[in-house]
Order: C-alpha cells, then sequence, then structure tokens
C-alpha cells in the first residue's frame, strides 16, 4: 500500500526546527519501510509502497516531488496517454506557473510537492481527481500533510478530536468532498487546489474548478460528442492499465462496468484481466450474471463470479488497518476478505471499477435536463422534444417536465432546484438535519461562489465531487488499490461541457454513452433498462445481523450524541424495514459511522492511557 508524510517547517524558527527533527525522528523510526523520498531545505517527503503506478516524478534543480500516477496530457485526435516525465523544460514550466501546469497539461492522481528554491515557499497541489488524499495537520509550528491517518505515522502527541458537525452532515445525506474532515484538527486540500505556504502565511489557489468547463464551450453536436466521448474515454482506461501487469475488473453486469470491460479487452498491449462479479442474490429485479457473462465473453476475458455474503463480522468492523482509524468513516460493506485473497493469488496490484459513471454520463438526472435546455437556450422550439425526452426517461407527463423545466430554468438561482431535490435521511433526527439544510453542509467547496452552470449540471458537480479513496475500507498491505478510469481529469473536463440534454440522448438515461460505446458492448447491456437493487443486499444483511446493529446503533455514539432518530430506528428493527421512509442504505451508512465513531474512542482511551 501506498503512503506517504511531508513535514514542513520555517528553517528561521528554532522552535519548528527542533520540532521538525523530532517529528522526522519518530517517522524514520516508524516500521513499515519508511524512506526519505525527497528533501529539501524546511521540507521532507516521506514515502512507502512506492511503484509503477504511485511514483516519485522529481523536477530539477530539486524543486519539487509529484507522488503518485502523472500523465501526459490527451492531446486532439489521440486515443492514448503516457505517464509523465518531467525533463528540464517541464520542469521549468511547472515552477514559473507555481504548479498550475500540473492541472493544466497533465492529469492524474498526485499530490505535489513544490519548494520555490529562491525564497522557500512551498506549494502543495493536489489533483483536481483527488483519489490520493492529502490532509493537513499543524503541531508545534510544524506542517503534516497525510495521505492518510491509517497506515501513517502520527506523532502520538497529537490528539486528534470527533468533527461532530462533520458526521452529521455525513449521515443526513452522503455528501461530497469538503475541507472539513471527521477529525477538527485535520483538514484537507480539496481535488484542484493549490496549498502555498510562505512563512507563517498560508493561501489557497484554485488550479482546477468544475465550473469553467460546466458554464463554456458546449459540445452540443451528439455525433461528435459521442466519437469524442469514446476517444477519450479510451485513453483514460489505456493509460490506468498500463502502470499494471495484472489486475482485477469489477463486472456488474450494468453499462459503466461493461464499458470499461469493453475497453479494456480491446488494449493492444493489456495487462493481464480477471473479471469479478458480485452475485446479488437479493436483488428481486434481475440477476445481473447473464449480463457480466456477455460482456466478459465478447471482451475475451475470464469471469469469476461470487456470491455476495450478508455476514458481518464484528471484530473486522472495528478493528482499524495498521492500529489507528480513518480521518472519516467509509460507507460501504465490508467483505470478507475474498477479493483480496483473489487478487494475491493472481498478483493483481488494482482492482478497477467503473464507478463514477452514473453521475459521469448522468443517470437519474432527467428531472434536471428542461431547466438546462431552458437556462442555455431560453424559449426556443426545441424545448418541447427535450421536454418529451425527459418525461420518457422519468416516466412522467411531457407538461408537467416542461412547466418544470421553464421553473426551474428561469431562477436566478440554479442551485436552488437541487437543493430543494436533496435526499435528507429520516433516520437522522429533523433538527440535526435542518442544521445540515440551512448552512449547506453537503455541497462541495465548489459552491462558494456564485453559481452561473445550470440545475442539472450543479447536480452533476455535486456527484463527481464524492471522496473516493485509493485503498477499501479495512484493506491490508498487499490488497490491490482501487482505480477508477471513468473518473478521470479529461473524462470529467469532457462530460461537463456536453450539455445533459444531449447526455440524455434519444430520451434514454446515459443515452449519449449508449450511442458512443455501441460498437464496443454488447446490444443486450445496451437495451438494459432496468439496474440492480443494491438496497436489497443491506436489507439482507440487517436482517441476518439484527442484534450485532441493534447493540451498535440504539446504546452508541450516534444516539448518545442524539443524531440518530432511535424511535425510527427501532421501528426499523423490529422488521418494518422498507415499509416506511427510512431504508437498509440509511442504517448500513450509520453502522459504519458508529463503528467509525468507536474506533477513534478507542484510540483515544490508549492515548490518555
Amino acid at each position: 500500500m501506498f503512503h506517504y508524510v511531508a513535514c514542513a517547517w520555517d528553517v528561521a524558527a528554532r522552535s519548528q526546527v527542533a520540532s521538525a527533527e523530532r517529528i522526522c525522528a519518530i517517522i524514520n523510526n516508524t516500521p513499515g519501510c519508511w524512506r526519505l523520498t525527497y528533501a529539501a531545505a524546511g521540507l521532507r517527503v516521506f514515502c512507502r509502497g512506492l511503484d509503477t503506478s504511485n511514483q516519485a516524478t522529481f523536477l530539477t534543480h530539486n524543486a519539487g516531488v509529484v507522488l503518485g500516477a502523472l500523465f501526459h496530457g490527451i492531446a486532439a485526435n489521440e486515443d492514448f496517454s503516457t505517464l509523465a516525465t518531467l525533463d528540464d523544460a517541464a520542469s521549468e514550466r511547472i515552477i514559473r506557473s507555481g504548479g498550475r501546469e500540473l492541472a493544466e497539461r497533465y492529469w492524474g492522481r498526485y499530490v505535489a510537492f513544490l519548494r520555490e528554491p529562491r525564497d522557500g515557499t512551498l506549494r502543495v497541489v493536489r489533483s483536481p481527481t483527488g483519489e490520493l488524499d492529502c490532509l493537513a495537520l499543524c503541531l508545534d509550528g510544524v506542517r503534516l500533510f497525510l495521505s492518510d491517518t491509517e497506515g501513517c505515522p502520527v506523532p502520538p502527541e497529537c490528539h486528534l478530536t470527533v468533527d461532530w458537525e462533520f458526521v452529521a452532515a455525513e449521515l443526513t445525506t452522503l455528501t461530497a468532498e469538503s475541507r472539513r474532515t471527521g477529525l477538527r484538527e485535520l483538514q484537507r486540500v480539496l481535488h484542484g487546489e493549490c496549498l502555498v505556504i510562505d512563512g507563517n502565511r498560508t493561501t489557497r489557489k484554485q488550479f482546477w474548478h468544475p465550473f469553467w468547463f460546466a458554464g463554456q464551450d458546449c459540445l452540443e453536436d451528439a455525433a461528435s460528442a459521442a466519437s469524442e466521448l469514446r476517444r477519450v474515454t479510451k485513453a483514460c482506461v489505456g493509460a490506468w492499465a498500463s502502470c499494471h501487469e495484472s489486475v482485477l475488473a469489477l463486472l456488474s453486469g450494468g453499462l459503466d462496468s461493461s464499458i470499461l470491460v469493453s475497453l479494456l479487452g480491446a488494449l493492444p498491449h493489456r495487462p493481464e484481466i480477471a473479471c469479478v462479479n458480485y452475485r446479488n442474490a437479493y436483488d428481486r429485479v434481475a440477476d445481473e450474471r447473464v449480463y457480466a457473462r456477455r460482456v466478459a465473453s465478447q471482451a475475451g476475458l475470464p469471469l469469476v463470479e461470487r456470491e455476495q455474503d450478508a455476514a458481518l463480522d464484528a471484530d473486522r468492523l472495528l478493528s482499524p488497518r495498521d492500529g489507528k482509524p480513518a480521518c472519516e468513516p467509509a460507507f460501504t460493506y465490508l467483505g470478507d476478505g475474498w477479493q483480496s485473497e483473489l487478487a494475491r493469488v493472481r498478483q493483481a496490484t488494482a482492482c478497477f471499477t467503473g464507478h463514477g459513471g452514473d453521475q459521469l454520463f448522468f443517470e437519474n438526472g432527467a428531472y434536471y435536463v428542461c431547466a438546462d435546455f431552458v437556462h442555455r437556450h431560453g424559449l426556443r422550439p426545441r424545448i418541447f422534444s427535450v421536454a418529451m425526452d425527459a418525461a420518457r426517461i422519468e416516466g412522467g407527463v411531457v407538461w408537467t417536465a416542461l412547466r418544470r423545466g421553464l421553473r426551474d430554468g428561469l431562477r436566478g438561482d440554479p442551485l436552488r432546484p437541487v437543493i430543494d431535490q436533496f435526499f435528507f435521511s429520516p433516520l437522522i433526527r429533523n433538527e440535526v438535519a435542518q442544521v445540515v439544510r440551512e448552512q449547506r453542509l453537503f455541497l462541495p467547496g465548489w459552491f462558494d461562489r456564485d453559481v452561473s452552470v445550470p440545475p442539472g449540471k450543479c447536480w452533476q458537480i455535486i456527484g463527481l465531487s464524492v471522496h473516493e479513496q485509493l485503498y477499501g475500507a479495512n484493506a491490508e498491505d498487499g490488497d490491490p488499490e482501487c482505480v477508477f478510469p471513468l473518473l478521470s481529469q479529461p473524462l470529467q473536463e469532457l462530460c461537463l461541457r456536453i450539455p445533459t440534454y444531449v447526455l440524455t440522448l434519444r430520451g434514454r438515461s446515459r443515452g449519449l454513452a449508449r450511442m458512443a460505446f455501441s460498437g464496443d458492448v454488447p446490444p443486450l447491456v445496451l437495451d438494459r433498462r432496468l439496474k440492480a437493487i443494491a438496497g436489497d443486499h443491506a436489507k439482507c444483511i440487517i436482517s441476518q445481523n439484527e442484534e450485532l446493529v441493534r447493540d451498535l446503533l440504539l446504546e452508541g455514539f450516534l444516539a448518545k450524541e442524539r443524531i440518530i432518530n432511535t424511535d425510527n430506528l427501532k421501528q426499523v428493527l423490529s422488521g418494518q424495514l422498507g415499509t416506511g421512509s427510512v431504508n437498509a442504505t440509511d442504517v448500513m451508512h450509520a453502522l459504519a459511522t458508529e463503528c467509525w465513531l468507536r474506533r477513534w474512542h478507542s484510540q483515544s482511551v490508549r492515548h490518555a492511557a
């Protein structure tokens, strides 16, 4: 597993120098193959787990280092991208731009530490897609930057405390990534952000912003948009695949994972690939294996099938990896370790997933497409065909879609229709949810400025801003990293430029994607209209582990802090799950959060002792 810790201090401050020496000594003496990767005046960067997809790319003249995967930009009419090497000329451009060049001419998954040789100014740049985290912590004037709290050496005197307001926001609705984390003392460097540290002065600059792409240079011609979508997707998938010799590819049989696997199978120089399908035996709608088998067969790739497990291991739920919990709860269903064992057998270093495709290709966003057209074009004759497409997707009435589109498209605040439609979990107490709603704690930092993009683009940007993790919950050394090719920066920029009423071409959710990949994905999948119901699996987990869920939630921290509504929870745990407004996914989210809180409490108790 790849981790990094950077230690930065003011060389003119004696107290900081002494503290930095002590902290660096702690890192050096921490087990786990940590090594000093980069050193400059007032800066040390330590890494472990460097490999072909998590590299240290150095700028010339010792001006800095880029950690992670850095690719050259995808030029027009090219369908490939390669890992970048920074020669003198490239390094000079990056230095002169203050790091902005990284976001404008490169892409990938990285965190860069740039040191200005003349005045010692430090710049910390995080990639626009941000799968590699960057957490900032200040201790005795010394600044620490961490890839995470698990697996990274944090000085023992650093006492981290829970941010309950953040926890409430996370539980009320799955929030997009924000500067805040689940711990008060930790702040996050955001996607595409540059932290500039000049002595005791810290400023933030935005090197990348989704509004820049969603609000200009729209690609409205469907044929051109489809051609470009396939080209850029193919280039991104190929770039990530080139970093590995053997990978697993999660293949549900849905459209997004099928696009990914179809493109992987067509690569001229592909790694060893094994597709993995988890059968949801609790899904009442469809057995997805028939779709996954067709896709894998057409791609010429082996398919390994596994039935999803409904068991929960209390010890695994409550035991963080490497002895320390993560900086915030991970909303996931814990598996039984089977996938990790399969990766070890196949020597797979990555697990590719089509996650992010719903947001990217615009699934479940038909509510906004009519408003988006009105926002961009006003009252034009084409509005009637757009309204018909929206009604077809929603299964509604065209006049309803048209009336709503006119109302929301002509509003002065395009974000308001999105906020009004936001779902807040009824498992959370009303007064808690009200605070979250009033303070807009569920919105990403992108929306701290005036919003000029259409409502559907607001919805899309919120979905694309969810924090993704490089490793899964409870991952251990040797486990494969998670790769999300569909969330690559070039793809996000492209799909943000394509209007939502083009993405929903011909009245189909992800209609443009179906057109773009019609020659790659089997018709059986392209014509599929029903998605799997993940909530049925969660419902089975809860019913089979009701006593454990009850013990953890009814007497836990969330109940004591009066965040969850215990009356609603008792109703759910009394066998009425699914009959009211609380659903199984809400309960699983609360369970993951409660386990995270208990892990941090245990850590605090050990620290106090």
